[in-house]
Parts: structure tokens; C-alpha cells; sequence
């Protein structure tokens, strides 16, 4: 389970890209030497040449983009079984869940 944000989106596409393809190319390098506080999606996007690898998450219950979700499950990758739920959402599943005990 981790916390997302457009700073840990951007941190940790360099190792997404390393663990993919290696950082001995010309965008692993780029990606790699990229500031963590600094840059942006745009700055991703730009060396990669699309939006997929940093992007700002779509939650999987109300399909609404918003900075203000969890990661459950296995980390993201291919084929992984994992979920993003916005703050709303997980708010009413943990309403839903706290009023089935009564």
C-alpha cells in the first residue's frame, strides 16, 4: 500500500524504467537524473515521448482522476492485481464497512 502524489509518481519512474529497459540508454539517463522535488509530470513525459509512465491516477471505483489516492494491492506493474481508490471512495467503503458490524 503506498500514497500517491505527482512527487512519488515522478520519483519512482526512473526505477519503473531501470527495472523495464535498463538505465544504460539515453532516457533511463535522462530519468535518472531527473530532481525528485523539481520536476514535473511534463518533464516525464517529455524524455519518455508519452503520459503513460507519470500520470495522475484514475481511482478504480469512481473512475475520477485526483492525486488523493491509496495504491492497494501489489505494486503496479503489468499483470499485478492492484487497485487505486480515491479518498472519497475509500471513505465510503470504510462507512460501508464500520456500519455492516452494527
Amino acid at each position: 500500500m503506498r500514497l500517491l502524489s505527482e512527487r512519488e509518481e515522478i520519483r519512482t519512474v526512473a526505477k519503473w524504467w531501470q527495472r523495464q529497459y535498463g538505465n544504460q540508454n539515453e532516457l533511463g539517463i535522462r530519468l535518472a537524473g531527473l530532481d525528485g522535488e523539481t520536476a514535473t509530470i511534463q518533464d516525464v513525459s517529455d524524455i519518455i515521448g508519452t503520459s503513460s509512465w507519470a500520470q495522475q491516477p484514475c481511482c478504480d471505483e469512481c473512475k475520477n482522476k485526483s492525486w488523493d489516492c491509496v495504491e492497494l494491492g501489489e505494486e503496479m506493474a503489468y499483470g499485478n492485481n492492484t487497485a487505486w481508490i480515491c479518498l472519497s471512495c475509500l471513505r465510503k467503503a470504510v462507512a460501508l464497512a464500520e456500519g455492516a458490524g452494527q
